[in-house]
């Protein structure tokens, strides 16, 4: 046993794939962790019916942010190509550009789904339009954040990025945990996840401080919207596959019942703990392929996942049938 132990620490601290890996796994087990338990500290202080509109509103945010984890995924691969180069100017110059861009595409997602909150408010029988238009500003920083998070994880600086992991957990637990105590309910869960993407957004800033002193070069950036699209492919299938479920409870059975069917839904979701940690630490190492091989892996994952699902289903199922 001893010499085993041995041999691992010892392909740990020589192969750059396994010790980021192992990094990444150990900051997304803590970060899963303390997610978990936001999700378990919101069901315990809120009310079935207000964590199914919380649940529900915040799996919609996953959703829309489909296209900024595209982006996060194709920075991370530019980011690790220019740092392969030595080429610090242009992953400034990466950084800059898209730090802008993703302001205004959050902006403009935020005016639209904001004009949109009484639709959507409607479809999942939803009476305050506040909670959309609350959820709309958080698309900004969800934008935003991730430009960040790319540039991190492409230029291997694996220990600020899981820090920036566990801090916006912590903050959205403590956070939200406070405010609901407090009496804010719904908005307490909203605010609590806009307050943590603001605070994380600063501390990733601070983090990458370094290369807002470093020359830019404006390069053109040949590829980036192709591997962006593929990315979205990859990505929505597997985002859209494990969030519209609670959406669509949302609509057809309400509040209340959503509240169960979500805590449900949450326990399924551990699986992508520990293999998520492999999958950030592959990415600059592999990132021309490393899509193909992410997409393979949610989709294996995404249907071992909806056996719990599918069984929460046949619960509430029974349960309105009895009723």
């Amino acid at each position: 046993m001893p010499s085993r132990l041995i041999a691992i620490k010892a392909k740990i601290m020589t192969d750059d794939m396994t010790r980021h890996g192992t990094i990444m796994v150990a900051f997304g087990l803590m970060a899963g962790l303390i997610n978990y338990g936001f999700q378990l500290t919101m069901a315990i202080m809120l009310t079935p019916a207000q964590y199914g509109t919380l649940y529900s509103l915040l799996s919609l945010l996953v959703m829309l942010a489909i296209f900024s984890s595209a982006i996060n995924t194709s920075i991370t691969k530019f980011a690790s190509t220019f740092k392969a180069q030595g080429r610090l100017d242009r992953v400034s110059h990466l950084w800059r550009s898209y730090l802008k861009r993703t302001f205004f595409i959050g902006l403009g997602g935020f005016i639209i789904l904001s004009a949109l909150s009484p639709l959507i408010s409607s479809f999942l029988n939803i009476d305050n339009n506040w909670y959309l238009i609350i959820l709309s500003f958080s698309l900004i920083l969800v934008f935003i954040l991730p430009v960040n998070y790319g540039i991190l994880r492409g230029i291997q600086r694996f220990i600020p990025l899981g820090s920036s992991n566990i801090l916006i957990a912590f903050l959205k637990l403590s956070v939200g945990a406070l405010l609901v105590y407090l009496g804010w309910g719904v908005y307490g869960g909203l605010f609590a996840f806009t307050i943590a993407q603001v605070v994380v957004l600063a501390v990733t800033l601070f983090f990458l401080r370094d290369l807002v002193k470093t020359s830019t070069d404006k390069v053109k950036i040949k590829g980036f919207h192709s591997y962006t699209a593929l990315a979205v492919l990859a990505i929505a299938a597997f985002t859209v596959l494990t969030n519209i479920d609670v959406i669509l409870v949302k609509h057809y059975l309400g509040a209340e019942l959503t509240g169960n069917y979500s805590a449900i839904s949450t326990l399924g979701k551990i699986a992508f703990i520990a293999p998520g940690g492999i999958a950030i630490a592959m990415y600059y190492s592999c990132p021309g392929t490393c899509i193909w091989i992410t997409a393979g892996y949610q989709t294996v994952i995404s249907g071992w996942q909806t056996r719990p699902k599918s069984f929460s289903i046949s619960l509430l199922s029974e349960e309105i049938t009895w009723k």
